[in-house]
């Protein structure tokens, strides 16, 4: 769009491209952001029919949130740049408004994965539930109405402690991202579930050495799917009291049998 002035002034405006949120981006938005410079913060929350509403300190009313795109919010005249990690999270907030330019506002509260996932009319949820005896853990995956009532339900691990991260569709079924202790090469490895569309378990695969890995979230491939997660590495098996740990996000790149491709140590993450 070209906007001319009576002086011959003109600016041009490019359209937005549009991204329709999902589920999880919605769900991932709610939370307290706080901005360092400004020492003032703000909470965006869920209302009716996956709307989302803004609160604001020392005022009652909570004002309407415009979501733009997936990646950009609209409160008045406020416009709200997202920002996620590597593993899709949301993390902050870039607000600008006349003369402020992406002041920085950390989300405080919330650092979902992608827990939940639209389905139809209803919603795939995968959880970490934990035994009676508090000795062990599996992930739980249930099949829901709109209103959370459940449809169906698998439960899939082992001995040990098993926990899901995040969930992610696939062409017939569905990808469970989490990490185990009953299964693998050491204390925690990456661990991947296939299923089909009715929850049931197609194959499974563990990721990772003697320390401890995670997954958290995944993505399509043309040749399968890249998991993201961390990897530990320390300098000695046995010296726990004098021994250096250090953590890095890590990608695992698989078939779609789950076979491991190759595999990417990045950035430390500073804990």
């Amino acid at each position: 769009m070209i906007l001319f002035y009576p002086s011959g002034k003109t600016s041009i405006y490019k359209k937005i491209p549009y991204v329709a949120p999902t589920l999880a981006d919605l769900e991932g938005y709610i939370g307290e952001y706080y901005s360092r410079e400004l020492d003032v913060s703000f909470e965006i929350i869920e209302a009716q029919n996956n709307e989302l509403l803004i609160s604001l300190p020392k005022r009652k009313k909570k004002y309407e949130v415009e979501v733009l795109n997936r990646n950009e919010l609209l409160i008045f005249d406020y416009i709200l740049k997202i920002q996620r990690d590597q593993f899709n999270r949301v993390t902050g907030i870039l607000l600008t408004t006349n003369r402020v330019l992406n002041n920085k506002f950390i989300k405080k509260t919330k650092l979902k994965f992608q827990p939940k996932i639209a389905v139809g009319s209803g919603s795939i949820n995968v959880s970490s539930i934990g035994s009676g005896s508090g000795k062990s853990s599996a992930i739980l995956l249930t099949r829901n109405y709109a209103n959370g009532n459940e449809i169906w339900s698998q439960q899939f691990g082992g001995k040990g402690y098993d926990k899901a991260s995040s969930i992610l569709a696939t062409d017939d079924g569905y990808l469970i991202i989490g990490s185990t202790s009953s299964y693998g090469n050491g204390n925690y490895d990456m661990y991947v579930i296939k299923t089909d569309k009715r929850g049931k378990k197609q194959w499974q695969n563990t990721y990772g050495g003697f320390y401890n890995e995670y997954g958290y979230s995944a993505e399509k491939t043309a040749n399968g799917y890249l998991i993201k997660g961390t990897v530990q590495n320390c300098t000695s098996n046995t010296d726990i009291f004098t021994r250096k740990c250090t953590t890095n996000v890590w990608f695992v790149s698989i078939d779609k049998r789950g076979k491991e491709i190759s595999n990417t140590i990045l950035e430390e993450i500073k804990e």
